[in-house]
Protein backbone atom coordinates (compact mmCIF):
# COMPACT_ATOMS: atom_id res chain seq x y z
CA UNK A 1 0.00 0.00 0.00
CA UNK A 2 2.56 2.44 1.01
CA UNK A 3 4.62 1.64 -1.98
CA UNK A 4 2.01 2.59 -4.66
CA UNK A 5 1.34 5.85 -2.73
CA UNK A 6 5.29 6.33 -3.36
CA UNK A 7 4.70 5.23 -6.49
CA UNK A 8 1.72 7.94 -7.12
CA UNK A 9 3.27 10.61 -5.72
CA UNK A 10 6.48 10.50 -7.34
CA UNK A 11 4.25 10.17 -10.36
CA UNK A 12 2.73 13.32 -10.04
CA UNK A 13 5.86 14.71 -9.32
CA UNK A 14 6.72 13.99 -12.72
CA UNK A 15 3.77 15.22 -14.22
CA UNK A 16 3.60 18.46 -12.67
CA UNK A 17 7.59 19.06 -13.88
CA UNK A 18 6.74 18.08 -17.13
CA UNK A 19 3.39 20.10 -17.44
CA UNK A 20 3.33 22.39 -20.80
CA UNK A 21 2.56 25.13 -18.92
CA UNK A 22 5.89 25.71 -16.85
CA UNK A 23 7.34 25.95 -20.27
CA UNK A 24 4.67 28.53 -21.48
CA UNK A 25 4.86 30.75 -18.78
CA UNK A 26 8.76 30.47 -18.39
CA UNK A 27 8.80 31.29 -22.28
CA UNK A 28 6.95 34.36 -21.59
CA UNK A 29 8.90 35.40 -18.81
CA UNK A 30 11.96 35.28 -20.78
CA UNK A 31 10.39 37.39 -23.34
CA UNK A 32 9.46 39.79 -20.33
CA UNK A 33 13.26 40.12 -19.66
CA UNK A 34 14.48 40.11 -22.93
CA UNK A 35 12.33 43.61 -23.53
CA UNK A 36 13.60 44.99 -20.07
CA UNK A 37 17.04 44.16 -20.49
CA UNK A 38 17.00 45.44 -24.23
CA UNK A 39 15.67 48.49 -23.08
CA UNK A 40 18.15 48.55 -19.95
CA UNK A 41 21.12 48.59 -22.59
CA UNK A 42 20.31 52.16 -23.53
CA UNK A 43 21.27 53.37 -19.49
CA UNK A 44 23.52 50.79 -18.10
CA UNK A 45 25.63 49.29 -21.06
CA UNK A 46 25.24 45.82 -22.58
CA UNK A 47 27.25 43.85 -20.18
CA UNK A 48 25.78 45.29 -17.13
CA UNK A 49 21.84 44.70 -18.75
CA UNK A 50 23.66 40.75 -19.83
CA UNK A 51 24.29 40.56 -15.52
CA UNK A 52 21.27 41.89 -14.44
CA UNK A 53 18.91 40.59 -16.27
CA UNK A 54 19.98 37.25 -17.72
CA UNK A 55 23.38 35.97 -15.55
CA UNK A 56 21.70 36.46 -11.96
CA UNK A 57 19.39 34.18 -10.27
CA UNK A 58 17.10 36.50 -9.21
CA UNK A 59 15.78 40.36 -10.44
CA UNK A 60 14.53 43.28 -9.13
CA UNK A 61 14.91 41.40 -5.69
CA UNK A 62 12.48 38.67 -5.81
CA UNK A 63 11.78 38.19 -9.34
CA UNK A 64 13.74 35.50 -11.39
CA UNK A 65 16.46 36.21 -13.18
CA UNK A 66 17.37 34.73 -16.43
CA UNK A 67 19.39 32.41 -15.00
CA UNK A 68 16.84 30.56 -12.90
CA UNK A 69 14.08 31.07 -15.42
CA UNK A 70 16.43 28.88 -17.75
CA UNK A 71 16.82 26.43 -15.18
CA UNK A 72 13.12 25.77 -14.62
CA UNK A 73 13.06 25.48 -18.26
CA UNK A 74 15.62 22.94 -18.72
CA UNK A 75 14.50 20.58 -15.88
CA UNK A 76 10.72 21.19 -17.55
CA UNK A 77 11.89 20.04 -21.10
CA UNK A 78 14.13 17.15 -19.85
CA UNK A 79 11.45 15.94 -17.60
CA UNK A 80 8.59 16.01 -20.81
CA UNK A 81 11.63 14.22 -23.36
CA UNK A 82 12.58 11.59 -20.88
CA UNK A 83 9.30 10.73 -19.12
CA UNK A 84 6.31 12.02 -21.37
CA UNK A 85 7.52 11.21 -25.05
CA UNK A 86 7.15 7.84 -26.58
CA UNK A 87 9.77 7.29 -29.26
CA UNK A 88 7.88 7.22 -32.00
CA UNK A 89 8.63 8.17 -35.54
CA UNK A 90 5.56 10.26 -35.81
CA UNK A 91 7.11 12.08 -32.74
CA UNK A 92 10.34 12.77 -34.30
CA UNK A 93 9.87 16.35 -34.61
CA UNK A 94 8.40 17.04 -31.14
CA UNK A 95 11.93 14.91 -29.84
CA UNK A 96 13.96 16.72 -32.21
CA UNK A 97 12.84 20.15 -31.53
CA UNK A 98 13.20 19.46 -27.27
CA UNK A 99 16.79 17.65 -28.02
CA UNK A 100 18.02 20.97 -29.81
CA UNK A 101 16.13 23.50 -27.14
CA UNK A 102 17.82 21.25 -24.38
CA UNK A 103 21.45 21.17 -26.24
CA UNK A 104 21.34 25.19 -26.54
CA UNK A 105 20.26 25.26 -22.75
CA UNK A 106 22.55 23.23 -21.77
CA UNK A 107 25.53 25.12 -23.98
CA UNK A 108 24.55 27.98 -22.63
CA UNK A 109 25.69 27.08 -19.23
CA UNK A 110 29.08 25.65 -20.12
CA UNK A 111 29.11 29.09 -21.56
CA UNK A 112 28.66 31.04 -18.72
CA UNK A 113 30.62 28.64 -15.94
CA UNK A 114 33.51 27.79 -18.03
CA UNK A 115 34.05 30.74 -20.43
CA UNK A 116 36.61 33.47 -20.23
CA UNK A 117 36.34 36.74 -21.80
CA UNK A 118 39.42 38.40 -23.14
CA UNK A 119 40.78 40.20 -25.59
CA UNK A 120 43.03 39.28 -28.60
CA UNK A 121 45.34 41.39 -30.53
CA UNK A 122 46.30 40.38 -34.27
CA UNK A 123 48.05 43.26 -36.13
CA UNK A 124 48.07 42.99 -40.02
CA UNK A 125 50.05 40.30 -41.27
CA UNK A 126 50.51 38.33 -38.39
CA UNK A 127 49.14 36.11 -35.72
CA UNK A 128 48.37 35.54 -32.45
CA UNK A 129 47.76 32.21 -30.39
CA UNK A 130 46.65 34.03 -27.32
CA UNK A 131 44.22 36.44 -25.49
CA UNK A 132 44.31 38.85 -22.52
CA UNK A 133 41.99 39.79 -19.66
CA UNK A 134 43.01 43.56 -18.67
CA UNK A 135 41.41 42.54 -15.43
CA UNK A 136 44.34 39.78 -14.61
CA UNK A 137 47.94 40.53 -13.84
CA UNK A 138 50.97 38.40 -14.31
CA UNK A 139 54.64 38.38 -14.00
CA UNK A 140 56.52 37.11 -17.18
CA UNK A 141 59.98 35.66 -17.52
CA UNK A 142 61.31 35.57 -21.20
CA UNK A 143 64.21 33.83 -22.71
CA UNK A 144 65.30 35.02 -25.72
CA UNK A 145 68.44 32.68 -26.21
CA UNK A 146 66.15 30.19 -28.07
CA UNK A 147 67.21 31.26 -32.01
CA UNK A 148 63.88 30.60 -33.41
CA UNK A 149 61.51 31.36 -30.55
CA UNK A 150 60.96 33.21 -27.29
CA UNK A 151 60.54 30.94 -24.28
CA UNK A 152 57.78 32.26 -21.91
CA UNK A 153 57.26 31.22 -18.40
CA UNK A 154 54.38 33.30 -16.66
CA UNK A 155 52.76 33.31 -13.51
CA UNK A 156 49.41 34.58 -12.78
CA UNK A 157 47.73 37.03 -10.59
CA UNK A 158 46.64 34.39 -8.13
CA UNK A 159 50.33 33.31 -7.36
CA UNK A 160 51.57 36.82 -6.75
CA UNK A 161 51.18 38.28 -2.97
CA UNK A 162 53.68 39.14 0.00
CA UNK A 163 55.84 36.60 0.47
CA UNK A 164 55.30 34.45 -2.12
CA UNK A 165 57.94 32.56 -3.35
CA UNK A 166 57.61 32.04 -7.16
CA UNK A 167 60.24 29.15 -9.22
CA UNK A 168 59.45 26.70 -12.06
CA UNK A 169 61.95 23.96 -13.53
CA UNK A 170 62.09 26.43 -16.67
CA UNK A 171 63.62 29.19 -14.94
CA UNK A 172 67.05 29.19 -13.40
CA UNK A 173 66.53 30.86 -10.27
CA UNK A 174 63.35 32.03 -8.18
CA UNK A 175 61.72 34.81 -6.91
CA UNK A 176 60.72 36.19 -4.10
CA UNK A 177 57.66 38.78 -3.14
CA UNK A 178 59.17 41.00 -0.49
CA UNK A 179 55.85 43.07 -0.37
CA UNK A 180 52.82 43.01 -3.07
CA UNK A 181 51.51 46.73 -3.92
CA UNK A 182 48.09 47.73 -5.26
CA UNK A 183 48.94 51.42 -6.63
CA UNK A 184 53.09 52.74 -6.78
CA UNK A 185 54.87 55.59 -7.96
CA UNK A 186 58.73 54.80 -8.88
CA UNK A 187 60.58 57.18 -7.45
CA UNK A 188 64.76 57.89 -8.20
CA UNK A 189 66.93 56.37 -4.89
CA UNK A 190 68.89 58.36 -3.27
CA UNK A 191 72.24 57.65 -1.11
CA UNK A 192 74.36 54.03 -1.54
CA UNK A 193 72.61 51.34 -3.52
CA UNK A 194 72.32 48.08 -1.95
CA UNK A 195 74.93 45.57 -3.69
CA UNK A 196 71.93 42.73 -4.16
CA UNK A 197 70.49 45.13 -6.17
CA UNK A 198 70.27 44.48 -10.40
CA UNK A 199 68.78 46.60 -13.14
CA UNK A 200 66.57 49.34 -12.92
CA UNK A 201 66.28 48.20 -8.89
CA UNK A 202 69.77 50.14 -8.71
CA UNK A 203 68.36 53.78 -9.55
CA UNK A 204 64.46 53.33 -8.67
CA UNK A 205 62.02 51.99 -5.60
CA UNK A 206 58.54 51.26 -5.97
CA UNK A 207 56.36 53.71 -3.23
CA UNK A 208 53.01 52.27 -2.14
CA UNK A 209 50.90 55.57 -3.44
CA UNK A 210 47.15 56.51 -2.29
CA UNK A 211 44.57 54.48 -3.79
CA UNK A 212 42.15 56.20 -6.30
CA UNK A 213 39.27 54.90 -7.07
CA UNK A 214 36.07 55.57 -9.06
CA UNK A 215 32.79 54.27 -8.82
CA UNK A 216 28.82 54.14 -9.13
CA UNK A 217 26.33 52.93 -7.77
CA UNK A 218 26.87 49.23 -7.99
CA UNK A 219 25.19 46.62 -5.46
CA UNK A 220 25.29 42.89 -5.79
CA UNK A 221 23.02 43.00 -8.72
CA UNK A 222 25.02 45.11 -10.50
CA UNK A 223 23.67 49.19 -11.35
CA UNK A 224 21.33 50.22 -8.51
CA UNK A 225 20.43 53.46 -9.36
CA UNK A 226 20.03 55.00 -12.75
CA UNK A 227 18.58 58.53 -13.69
CA UNK A 228 18.99 62.06 -13.63
CA UNK A 229 17.95 64.21 -10.40
CA UNK A 230 15.91 66.70 -11.16
CA UNK A 231 13.56 65.35 -13.71
CA UNK A 232 13.94 61.19 -13.02
CA UNK A 233 14.65 60.96 -9.89
CA UNK A 234 14.49 62.94 -6.81
CA UNK A 235 17.25 64.12 -4.84
CA UNK A 236 16.47 61.77 -1.82
CA UNK A 237 16.89 58.65 -4.22
CA UNK A 238 20.47 60.54 -5.48
CA UNK A 239 21.51 60.39 -1.82
CA UNK A 240 20.96 56.74 -1.47
CA UNK A 241 23.16 56.35 -4.95
CA UNK A 242 25.87 58.64 -3.33
CA UNK A 243 25.80 56.23 -0.44
CA UNK A 244 25.78 53.03 -2.35
CA UNK A 245 28.38 54.15 -4.43
CA UNK A 246 30.26 54.45 -0.95
CA UNK A 247 29.79 50.98 -0.10
CA UNK A 248 30.73 50.16 -3.41
CA UNK A 249 34.05 51.81 -2.84
CA UNK A 250 34.38 50.72 0.62
CA UNK A 251 33.86 46.82 -1.23
CA UNK A 252 36.88 47.28 -3.67
CA UNK A 253 39.04 48.68 -0.84
CA UNK A 254 38.59 45.82 1.37
CA UNK A 255 38.45 43.40 -1.82
CA UNK A 256 42.27 44.82 -2.23
CA UNK A 257 43.77 45.44 0.70
CA UNK A 258 42.04 42.52 2.79
CA UNK A 259 41.19 44.57 5.42
CA UNK A 260 39.85 48.18 5.79
CA UNK A 261 41.69 48.91 9.22
CA UNK A 262 44.76 49.54 6.26
CA UNK A 263 43.01 52.88 5.23
CA UNK A 264 44.59 55.74 7.58
CA UNK A 265 42.35 58.56 6.24
CA UNK A 266 40.30 59.48 3.43
CA UNK A 267 42.17 62.28 1.28
CA UNK A 268 39.79 63.22 -1.19
CA UNK A 269 36.38 62.92 -2.58
CA UNK A 270 35.26 64.08 -5.89
CA UNK A 271 31.67 63.52 -6.76
CA UNK A 272 29.52 63.73 -10.14
CA UNK A 273 25.97 64.13 -9.98
CA UNK A 274 23.86 63.62 -13.20
CA UNK A 275 21.26 66.25 -12.87
CA UNK A 276 18.84 69.11 -14.83
CA UNK A 277 20.52 72.89 -15.09
CA UNK A 278 17.62 73.92 -12.28
CA UNK A 279 19.58 71.05 -9.41
CA UNK A 280 21.55 72.83 -7.20
CA UNK A 281 21.95 70.12 -4.38
CA UNK A 282 24.70 68.73 -5.21
CA UNK A 283 26.66 69.06 -2.20
CA UNK A 284 23.73 67.25 -0.06
CA UNK A 285 23.70 64.35 -2.92
CA UNK A 286 27.35 63.87 -2.06
CA UNK A 287 26.48 63.86 1.58
CA UNK A 288 25.66 60.21 1.21
CA UNK A 289 29.37 59.11 0.66
CA UNK A 290 30.55 61.66 2.94
CA UNK A 291 28.66 60.60 5.75
CA UNK A 292 29.03 56.57 5.20
CA UNK A 293 32.66 57.56 5.97
CA UNK A 294 32.20 58.94 8.53
CA UNK A 295 30.32 56.25 10.28
CA UNK A 296 32.70 53.58 8.97
CA UNK A 297 36.43 55.73 9.49
CA UNK A 298 35.67 58.47 12.35
CA UNK A 299 34.98 62.02 11.60
CA UNK A 300 38.24 62.71 11.43
CA UNK A 301 39.78 59.94 9.41
CA UNK A 302 36.99 59.63 6.97
CA UNK A 303 36.13 62.91 6.21
CA UNK A 304 38.69 64.81 3.82
CA UNK A 305 38.39 67.37 1.30
CA UNK A 306 35.78 67.43 -1.26
CA UNK A 307 33.69 68.45 -3.95
CA UNK A 308 30.96 68.04 -5.65
CA UNK A 309 29.41 69.03 -9.56
CA UNK A 310 26.27 68.68 -11.38
CA UNK A 311 27.11 67.02 -15.06
CA UNK A 312 24.71 66.83 -18.24
CA UNK A 313 25.29 63.10 -18.30
CA UNK A 314 27.09 59.79 -16.75
CA UNK A 315 28.11 56.50 -18.31
CA UNK A 316 24.67 54.35 -18.51
CA UNK A 317 23.13 57.05 -16.91
CA UNK A 318 23.93 56.54 -13.48
CA UNK A 319 23.12 58.47 -10.94
CA UNK A 320 26.40 59.70 -9.47
CA UNK A 321 29.66 58.62 -9.63
CA UNK A 322 32.62 58.97 -7.29
CA UNK A 323 35.89 59.43 -7.38
CA UNK A 324 38.05 59.02 -3.81
CA UNK A 325 41.28 58.97 -2.97
CA UNK A 326 42.75 56.93 0.63
CA UNK A 327 45.74 56.72 2.55
CA UNK A 328 47.00 53.21 3.27
CA UNK A 329 49.39 52.48 6.26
Amino acid sequence: MSQKSNKSGAQRVIDFLASPEIFFYTALWMIVLLIFGTVDQKYIGLYLSQYKYFSSWFVWGIFPGGRLTMTVMFINLLTKLVFKSPLRWDRFGTLVTHSGMLLLLLGGFFTAYFSKEGAMSIFEGDSSAFFEDFHDLEIAVIDKSPVDHDSVTAFSNDYIAEGAVLSDPDIPFTIGVETFYRNVDLKQREGTVAEDLRGAAQRFELVETDLKLEHGPYGTDGLTHVGRVGDQVDQDFAYEAARQTGLAILSTLKAQLGSLDRIQRVVKLLGLVNSTADFYGHPAVINGCSELFAEVFGEEAGIGTRSAFGVAALPGNITVEIEGIVEVE
